[in-house]
């Protein structure tokens, strides 16, 4: 893991800061300790106040009697500072009277809690016994000095205990005896020794407590001090690691750089189109295919096309691809899953029509990258086609050949069974062509074929198969057409050719054969049946139509 840059501080630094947020802590935990201290000693304050009011309640309690009788016994001794503190009831029972000073002396004097006890005392006593010691006469005078405050207190560390004082009030009843008093005035006080010990206990504790706490506080700073010098070093390792590696990479990258174009210079330098492509997306190309489909760039061919395929002509012929997907499969993987045909394509740019050969290969180390190289083959298919035009043509009409005829008729008679559709036959010849010939050579001849060719072509449909049978017969295949149609446009070719005026020879008459694909028909059958047609014609005097059956 990496430190990032705007956390990294001087170590030195962070140490410092470690350092303070340390004595913030320290000083945070001393004041809280200080904070639980002062808070145990207000509860010890608070029950010594407590006790103290309890005995006033009691004063004022006897007060409000002006003084209790109880049963004179051994053990309670006559208030020797009290007038008639005696009285003899009716059956010569004697009962004492104790006022509420005699009272909280003898409390004073029974009560002896471990926890806590009290005392009276006084600066100026009646009774010596109530003579202020020295915490007391203390907390006399200085309440005498400060007479808004209601008590004084010390705590004692080495005895462990508090000494509490409340000023005692004069009122009218102690002026009764105290005759010097006037109300109002501190006429002494009662003091509470609490016992503290369990204070120093708390503390002990809390002090305890407080260093363990600030043990592990102090650990955790020198873990997180320890922690950051270790990422420190870390991240200078790793600084260096990748600094290293940055270079080993811009190393590498230039490397590639320079193999990149060494290739692309390699594909430029070839005439073929060689592209990169993943069926759907052109990803490279080289100079040739900018060449040709007249792009600068390859993202300005994207921004219109989102794949050469685009440029496939449709060629009805199985070796050439025209879609982007063959049999559910995209273009380049239908190549290379059938790499044992020879493909190719027909693109057509700017009207000029171009013809390649097209081969895939996979590139090394991808599964959906393909390399595709268009070679140019126009040359090469023109020649074929011209060559294969030749071989079906007849040359002097430009019909097709009886050769192309037969497989033509074969394929058309195969279709019309399958789709049970009509299918019609003519065969006709020039009457006479060999006084044509004898009369007026055969230079004539051969343009009175090609002028009868050209007439009789002008009258048939794109979907009728013409064709030079030899010398003087032609042979007219029509699909989808049966008897009466055939019969009526043999007729009408039969008087086209007879009006027709011919150079040199003037006019001319043709005989014509018709014949009607039957259910058992094959070819031999169906041209046999179209040439005694033509015969039954020429024995009829010519120049017109005969049928058979």
């Amino acid at each position: 893991m990496q430190i990032p840059k705007k956390l990294l501080v001087n170590e030195k630094a962070f140490a410092l800061l470690l350092i303070i947020f340390g004595f913030f802590g320290l000083g945070f935990m001393t004041m809280q300790y200080k904070n639980q201290m002062l808070e145990y000693k207000k509860a010890v304050l608070e029950n010594a106040h407590v006790h103290i009011l309890g005995l006033m309640n009691l004063k004022t309690w006897n007060d409000f009697y002006d003084g209790v009788y109880v049963k004179k016994r051994p053990n309670i001794v006559e208030n020797s500072y009290i007038d008639n503190d005696v009285i003899v009831t009716d059956t010569n029972e004697s009962l004492i009277r104790i006022n509420h000073a005699w009272m909280l002396r003898q409390l004073s004097e029974r009560i002896h809690s471990k926890m806590y006890n009290f005392t009276i005392s006084s600066l100026h006593p009646k009774n010596p016994v109530n003579k202020a010691k020295r915490f007391e006469a203390r907390a006399l005078h200085y309440l005498e000095q400060n007479p808004k405050l209601n008590y004084y207190y010390e705590f004692n560390d080495q005895e462990r205990k508090l000494y509490f004082l409340e000023p005692l009030k004069a009122t009218d009843k102690c002026i009764q005896c105290h005759y010097y008093e006037k109300p109002g005035e501190n006429r002494g006080g009662i003091t509470i020794v609490h016992d503290t010990g369990f204070l120093y206990t708390q503390r002990q504790m809390l002090l305890i407590q407080s260093l363990i706490v600030g043990v592990i506080f102090v650990g955790m700073l020198a873990f997180i001090y320890r922690m950051y010098r270790l990422l420190l070093r870390h991240n200078r390792k790793l600084k260096h690691l990748n600094e290293t590696l940055e270079e080993k990479v811009d190393e590498r990258t230039r490397e590639l750089d320079e193999q990149n174009n060494y290739l692309q210079a390699v594909l430029d330098s070839s005439p073929d189109i060689i592209i990169i492509t993943d069926g759907e997306h052109l990803l490279s190309a080289n100079g040739s295919f900018f060449s040709f489909f007249r792009y600068e760039t390859l993202e300005a061919f994207k921004q219109e096309h989102e794949c050469i395929c685009d440029f496939f002509d449709k060629v009805d012929e199985l070796e050439y691809l025209h879609d982007k997907k063959i049999d559910g499969q995209l273009w380049p993987f239908y190549l290379l899953d059938h790499s044992d045909i020879r493909h190719k394509v027909q693109m057509t740019i700017d009207s000029q029509t171009l013809f390649f050969s097209i081969k895939a290969r996979r590139l090394e180390g991808s599964e959906n990258k393909v390399l595709v190289e268009l070679s140019d083959i126009t040359e090469v298919e023109t020649q074929k086609k011209s060559f294969e035009k030749l071989a079906i043509t007849d040359k002097l009409t430009g019909l097709i050949n009886r050769f192309q005829f037969d497989i033509l008729c074969a394929h058309t008679l195969n279709s019309a069974k399958r789709d049970r559709e009509p299918l019609s036959l003519i065969m006709f010849d020039i009457d006479f062509f060999k006084n044509v010939n004898d009369n007026f050579g055969h230079n004539i001849g051969d343009i009175t074929l090609r002028h009868t060719a050209k007439t009789i072509a002008k009258r048939l449909r794109s979907s009728d198969i013409f064709a030079r049978w030899g010398g003087e017969e032609f042979m007219i295949l029509l699909p989808k057409s049966g008897y009466d149609d055939a019969m009526k446009l043999a007729e009408d070719l039969r008087s086209c050719i007879e009006n027709e005026v011919f150079e040199a020879v003037g006019h001319i008459t043709i005989s014509f054969g018709v014949a009607v694909m039957e259910p058992n028909d094959d070819e031999a059958s169906f041209q046999q049946r179209a040439d005694k047609a033509l015969y039954m014609a020429k024995n009829q005097g010519r120049n017109c139509v005969a049928f058979c059956r």
